[in-house]
């Protein structure tokens, strides 16, 4: 796999494509799903960056069922995000915009509910882009239509994806947003976070 991976980023995708499918073969007879899936989706991504769109498209949708089995939430979010992506090279809007929704309703579920100030920080740089992909979906539904909902959506997760990041910013930093306030009150809302 991780020969495969060398080989993509050298732009021999054929070598790529080998090991890929090598790893694959290895990941099947070994029972492990897991590392099959990525794989898939790795094989996925070669084929969309050579331009072979249905090859990519049918990869990453078996991918992506593998993982949503495996209730491996964080590559099926990355997975739709492959799809979205895939889906608006392609100026296939509708179908851009439903999996970048997903993919971003998915990583912001598992944002809310992690404990680690550094699982947080994780998804917050990923959700980024998935966040101007999905304003991208919407503007072109806005330029196409007409219609000023697309814009008011797009300017609304904007601004939405800006809150986040600065939510995030100042749990990351742990600014005191009270100066004078009680020190033993900011240390038993530490506490109790």
């Amino acid at each position: 796999s991780f020969l495969g991976r060398t080989n993509y980023e050298l732009n021999d995708y054929p070598a790529a494509l080998r090991h890929y499918q090598a790893a694959l073969d290895v990941y099947i007879q070994t029972s492990h799903p897991m590392e099959a899936a990525r794989t898939v989706a790795l094989i996925g991504q070669l084929y969309q960056q050579q331009g072979e769109y249905t090859k990519a498209r049918a990869n990453y949708q078996k991918a992506l069922l593998a993982f949503q089995k495996l209730s491996d939430q964080v590559n099926e979010s990355a997975t739709l995000y492959a799809l979205g992506v895939l889906e608006l090279k392609q100026n296939r809007v509708d179908a851009a915009k439903e999996y970048l929704w997903q993919s971003i309703n998915i990583t912001e579920n598992m944002r809310r509910v992690s404990t680690t100030v550094d699982l947080t920080a994780a998804f917050s740089a990923r959700v980024h882009d998935r966040y101007e992909k999905y304003i991208d979906c919407l503007m072109r539904k806005y330029r196409a239509t007409g219609s000023m909902d697309f814009a008011i959506e797009a300017f609304r997760t904007s601004e939405s994806a800006r809150a986040r990041s600065l939510t995030e910013l100042l749990r990351a930093t742990q600014a005191n947003l009270f100066p004078g306030l009680d020190p033993q009150l900011v240390q038993q809302e530490k506490t109790l976070q």
